[in-house]
């Protein structure tokens, strides 16, 4: 295991151009097939990312050198309590299939990890990729693969030239891996309140926020949703001295169970780039693990310093359409099989800000598989503060719930009608049916 410290976040943005020009049937053509899609038999609401998920297979990679590079990269430290910068230092790994850019100021890193790393990356990246040629969708112009441990975290980003992908069969995607150690903040540091998370679990409602939660019927595997063009509003306006664009704006599902299991899987608002970006946070085992947050304040999770670590190329854009899918329970990777540790997992998919063409997949995994019932929910929030304007100021943050295409495996969401299926704060859920919800945060 890699010895842990306090140190940097790092950004991780690719975005790889298509270098053979290929007709669009062909291309299509090539890269069901490589997938073994039949196109006559495609129905999209009868795929199940899982049955795909456990059909496909996966050619491991081998590493054959970890080498120091010449160039050495400087990477930002954790800008909030002015922490000198860090050196990290940039590897080469040559794979028998190609080479890998590693990034880390962890001070020993060995080959077998970024073996490891690289092939969970793969693995998981083949997996989705196979979804997306089973339902014809764009295949992505940026792909990222962020997982954490709670010790360790990485972030791998792919090659995703659609030529070199329809042509190769080779499974190996990764271009370039940062590996870093999860951020653990002296106590004089940490927040008076937690995020959104911890006041999810409160029966009581959303204590450190507003917002809408809504349950739904049925158990399943995993939960998919989509939604478009719901941004925060007032964003940009101050009430009593406060800034509206403090507040966390938040649009996610999720599940809950036993042990105070709580995930809450999907975006957040970010100011810096007035877009969405992924968010993942899992409680479970009396461990809490975090993917792209922007707050400090939380130990022994992977939280990026400064944001998501992608940077602008991962934020999607506030009026086109994004998916988001969690996972309860998803095979991990093991030398080559897909039988390892099972994981919690996060995708979403959307179209970034710029250029507004490009197509963005981000892949989280962490915490451990749970193959026991869950509840599944559905929220949107404000968080951040007790004392949010009230709806009836003019320039009180607001904003929509919309969800459509809500699927609990290959089945639309119902939604539960018992006492506490709902829970709402100063907002409300003006309709919902058989596989869409739609609702208000902080409107008169």
């Amino acid at each position: 295991m890699l010895k842990t410290r306090k140190f940097m976040s790092w950004l991780l943005a690719l975005c790889l151009c298509m270098a053979i020009a290929l007709p669009a049937f062909a291309t299509d053509k090539m890269f069901n097939d490589q997938y073994g899609i039949d196109q006559d038999i495609k129905t999209t609401s009868e795929i199940d990312n899982i049955a795909i998920i456990n059909d496909v297979t996966f050619e491991k990679a081998d590493i054959d050198s970890l080498e120091i590079s010449d160039s050495i990269a400087t990477v930002s430290a954790f800008d909030a309590q002015n922490v000198a910068n860090d050196k990290a230092i940039h590897y080469e790994a040559t794979f028998d299939k190609g080479v890998v850019d590693v990034y880390t100021t962890v001070k020993k890193v060995e080959k077998t990890d970024v073996e490891n790393y690289v092939n969970m990356a793969n693995s998981a990246i083949k997996q989705e990729m196979a979804i997306i040629a089973a339902r014809n969708e764009d295949i992505p112009d940026v792909i990222v693969y962020q997982y954490t441990d709670g010790n360790i975290q990485i972030a791998c980003g792919a090659d995703t030239n659609k030529a070199r992908r329809c042509t190769d069969t080779d499974d190996f995607f990764v271009t370039e891996v940062y590996i870093f150690e999860n951020v653990a903040l002296a106590e004089e540091y940490r927040l008076e309140t937690d995020d959104v998370l911890e006041t999810q679990t409160e029966a009581s409602g959303l204590s450190d926020g507003i917002g809408i939660r809504q349950f739904a019927n049925q158990d399943g595997q995993y939960m998919t949703v989509n939604f478009a063009n719901c941004p925060p509003l007032n964003v940009d306006k101050t009430v009593n001295g406060i800034a509206n664009s403090s507040y966390g704006y938040y649009q996610y599902i999720g599940f809950s169970g036993s042990n105070n299991l709580e995930t809450d899987m999907g975006v957040l608002y970010s100011p810096t780039y007035n877009g969405w970006q992924p968010y993942a946070k899992i409680n479970q085992n009396g461990k809490k693990y975090m993917i792209y947050s922007n707050k400090p304040g939380i130990t022994d999770v992977g939280y990026v310093p400064g944001g998501n670590g992608l940077g602008a190329e991962a934020a999607y854009g506030m009026t086109s359409s994004i998916t988001m899918t969690a996972y309860k329970n998803i095979n991990g990777y093991n030398n080559g099989a897909n039988n390892g540790s099972s994981t919690i997992r996060l995708t979403v998919k959307g179209t970034r800000i710029s250029p507004l063409t490009s197509n963005v997949m981000c892949i989280s995994e962490a915490g451990t598989g749970v193959t026991s019932a869950v509840r599944w929910k559905a929220l949107t929030t404000i968080a951040g503060s007790e004392d949010i304007p009230v709806a009836s100021n003019s320039s009180a943050p607001r904003i929509e719930m919309n969800y459509t295409g809500v699927k609990i495996g290959t089945q639309n969401a119902t939604w539960s009608t018992a006492e506490d299926g709902t829970a709402v704060d100063r907002s409300r859920i003006t309709s919902k049916g058989s596989g869409y919800i739609k609702g208000k945060v902080n409107f008169s």
